[in-house]
Protein backbone atom coordinates (compact mmCIF):
# COMPACT_ATOMS: atom_id res chain seq x y z
CA UNK A 1 0.00 0.00 0.00
CA UNK A 2 2.74 2.44 0.93
CA UNK A 3 4.82 1.72 -2.15
CA UNK A 4 1.71 2.10 -4.32
CA UNK A 5 1.09 5.55 -2.80
CA UNK A 6 -2.21 4.62 -1.14
CA UNK A 7 -1.10 5.97 2.26
CA UNK A 8 0.20 9.26 0.83
CA UNK A 9 -1.71 12.50 1.50
CA UNK A 10 -3.53 12.21 -1.85
CA UNK A 11 -3.91 8.41 -1.71
CA UNK A 12 -6.99 6.33 -1.00
CA UNK A 13 -6.02 5.88 2.70
CA UNK A 14 -3.91 8.87 3.82
CA UNK A 15 -1.84 8.12 6.92
CA UNK A 16 0.00 10.58 9.14
CA UNK A 17 -0.16 13.75 6.96
CA UNK A 18 1.33 15.90 9.75
CA UNK A 19 4.54 13.85 9.96
CA UNK A 20 3.63 12.33 13.31
CA UNK A 21 5.57 12.68 16.54
CA UNK A 22 8.89 13.26 14.80
CA UNK A 23 7.37 15.76 12.38
CA UNK A 24 5.83 17.83 15.17
CA UNK A 25 8.80 17.75 17.54
CA UNK A 26 7.57 14.94 19.82
CA UNK A 27 5.51 16.57 22.58
CA UNK A 28 5.73 13.69 25.10
CA UNK A 29 2.64 13.83 27.35
CA UNK A 30 0.74 16.21 25.05
CA UNK A 31 1.06 13.99 21.98
CA UNK A 32 -2.53 12.71 22.21
CA UNK A 33 -3.88 16.26 22.48
CA UNK A 34 -1.81 17.41 19.49
CA UNK A 35 -3.00 14.45 17.41
CA UNK A 36 -6.61 15.19 18.34
CA UNK A 37 -6.20 18.84 17.33
CA UNK A 38 -4.65 17.75 14.02
CA UNK A 39 -7.59 15.44 13.29
CA UNK A 40 -10.04 18.27 14.05
CA UNK A 41 -8.12 20.61 11.70
CA UNK A 42 -8.25 17.98 8.97
CA UNK A 43 -12.00 17.50 9.34
CA UNK A 44 -12.59 21.27 9.37
CA UNK A 45 -10.39 21.74 6.30
CA UNK A 46 -7.93 23.94 8.22
CA UNK A 47 -4.77 21.78 8.01
CA UNK A 48 -2.91 23.92 5.48
CA UNK A 49 -0.18 22.17 3.45
CA UNK A 50 -0.91 18.78 4.96
CA UNK A 51 -4.67 18.96 4.32
CA UNK A 52 -6.28 15.74 3.12
CA UNK A 53 -8.96 16.74 0.62
CA UNK A 54 -12.45 15.72 1.60
CA UNK A 55 -11.47 14.51 5.09
CA UNK A 56 -14.60 13.67 7.09
CA UNK A 57 -13.16 11.15 9.59
CA UNK A 58 -10.14 11.23 11.85
CA UNK A 59 -8.69 8.30 13.80
CA UNK A 60 -6.41 9.31 16.68
CA UNK A 61 -4.21 6.68 18.36
CA UNK A 62 -1.80 7.37 21.17
CA UNK A 63 0.31 5.18 23.41
CA UNK A 64 2.41 6.56 26.26
CA UNK A 65 4.61 3.53 26.75
CA UNK A 66 6.81 2.62 29.68
CA UNK A 67 6.30 2.89 32.63
CA UNK A 68 2.50 3.24 32.50
CA UNK A 69 1.80 1.60 29.13
CA UNK A 70 -1.43 3.54 28.74
CA UNK A 71 -3.07 4.24 25.42
CA UNK A 72 -6.23 5.40 23.80
CA UNK A 73 -8.14 5.65 20.54
CA UNK A 74 -10.55 8.31 19.35
CA UNK A 75 -12.65 8.36 16.17
CA UNK A 76 -13.83 11.81 15.08
CA UNK A 77 -16.37 12.59 12.36
CA UNK A 78 -17.71 15.71 10.69
CA UNK A 79 -21.13 16.73 11.97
Amino acid sequence: MTLAGETARGGSLPVNPSGGSLGMGYCFDTTALYRTAEAVRQIRGEAGRQQVRGATLGLVLSWRGVPTQTGGALLLAAA
